[in-house]
């Protein structure tokens, strides 16, 4: 116990330092804020129990992790992952081992449109308007009939991002590293693309009715 608070102590203090310094940005004291947060998040075993399945739309989906040794943490999602309007975070997983916050994963759906059926037909029009929005600033480097996947950049965090249609819903995939961690670009990549065909797989009977 009183190294799980040392822990805290230290990552407390390391913050107030970065956030005390005039030259800081806004953006990374925010930063280091999720850090601290997510720290006590861990120090204090918050996370939920395993889970292998969501929701949307009325329609339960089969969601296995995207790493062996990655575990489902939601309510660590909500501190991490920017709150958008048209989307919302409903799985977030990272790896069980350190170093902390160095990946993590997570998946959104639509807001308010989440509950309609796709079929290969309309999501092959929803692929061809979202290939248009990102082409100029992103790079696409996987498509299937069910799915495509780009990757993203912001500042030293690298995203792969991928949207795909899994029983006749749609879902957004992000897997995010830091520049130096894992392989980096390949790493996510490879990561995504067995991420999707795993889900795909495990929804296969599913689809089929």
């Amino acid at each position: 116990m009183a190294t799980r608070f040392f822990e805290v102590a230290r990552v407390l203090v390391h913050f107030d330092h970065v956030s005390s310094d005039n030259n800081c940005s806004r953006y990374l004291a925010s930063a280091w804020r999720k850090r601290v947060a997510l720290r006590l998040a861990i120090l204090h075993n918050s996370f939920a129990p395993p889970v292998d399945s969501i929701t949307v739309g009325g329609r339960a989906i089969l969601l296995p992790p995207p790493e062996e040794s990655c575990m489902r943490c939601d309510e660590v999602g909500k501190l991490i992952v920017r709150w958008l309007f048209r989307r919302r975070v409903i799985a977030f997983f990272m790896p069980n081992q350190e170093p902390v916050g160095k990946r993590y994963y997570y998946v959104q759906c639509t807001r308010f449109s989440g509950h309609m059926n796709q079929t290969l037909a309309t999501f092959a029009k929803i692929k061809a308007w979202v290939g248009r929005q990102h082409n100029a600033r992103t790079t696409m480097y996987d498509q299937t009939p069910e799915s495509l996947c780009y990757m993203n950049q912001l500042k030293d965090l690298i995203f792969s991002e991928c949207m795909m249609l899994v029983t006749g819903r749609v879902l957004y995939l992000y897997a995010m590293c830091h520049e130096d961690n894992s392989g980096g670009t390949l790493w996510a990549q490879m990561c995504m693309k067995n991420w999707r065909d795993a889900i795909l797989k495990a929804n296969e009977s599913s689809a089929q009715q």
